[in-house]
């Protein structure tokens, strides 16, 4: 399918970036792109997808999301901690690396959020976020956090680490395909939570990546 003449531009230019990119290291980011509304929790077969290349053009790494790269939430009725992996407003990429150029290469992929908008009221431990991503055989925690995290520096900075892959963590192998999954939710305390509901929060992910010989 095509995308819209707007959308076509934006993925042209951030491509057109990373041809400086030469063979001995750099750093590149993968952005979600979309902010209005043309990809839709509903569309998630409609994926985007984004690719890091060499100077040569040669593809590095692919990230495809395929569902709702830009979050875009109110709170609702606050979801238990056995209903979040159902119920939890998440976004979902895979992250497909080149086996053949990355082989010998230290490689490290973080993932971010930018463009925040939090509600104060949301700025509370009742308000989670996690970030999981799974090889297909093992699935990994890489970072967790609550509403306290997005403090005054992590605003004024607009962006919020979420967790990384690496070589040097032994959490990335550039010969296997992962598939990444960022949940946000209101978890329900046992009391009233009223003044935490329809309340407004959004994001974007941010997928860079980094590699050095």
């Amino acid at each position: 399918m095509g995308f819209p003449a707007a959308l076509d531009g934006a993925i042209d230019d951030i491509l057109g970036a990373f041809h400086g990119l030469d063979h001995n290291g750099g750093t590149v980011e993968l952005l979600g792109l979309v902010q209005c509304g043309a990809l839709r929790d509903e569309e998630a077969e409609t994926a985007v997808r984004l690719a890091a290349h060499t100077e040569d053009g040669d593809m590095l790494m692919t990230v495809v999301f395929s569902q709702s790269e830009y979050m875009n939430m109110k709170t609702g009725v606050p979801i238990s901690a056995s209903d979040v992996d159902n119920y939890a407003s998440k976004s979902v990429f895979t992250i497909l690396p080149n086996n053949t150029l990355l082989n010998g290469y230290q490689v490290a992929v973080n993932i971010s959020l930018i463009n925040i908008k939090i509600d104060d009221a949301l700025k509370v431990s009742d308000f989670k976020y996690k970030l999981t991503c799974s090889d297909g055989s093992t699935t990994t925690n890489l970072g967790s956090g609550t509403g306290a995290s997005f403090t005054s520096d992590v605003l004024k900075n607009d962006s919020l680490s979420l967790g990384s892959l690496s070589t040097s963590a032994n959490t990335f192998n550039a010969s296997k395909t992962y598939t990444c999954t960022l949940r946000v939710w209101l978890q329900d305390s046992g009391s009233s939570q009223n003044n935490l509901m329809n309340k407004s929060f959004s994001g974007l992910v941010k997928v860079g990546t980094a590699i050095k010989k």
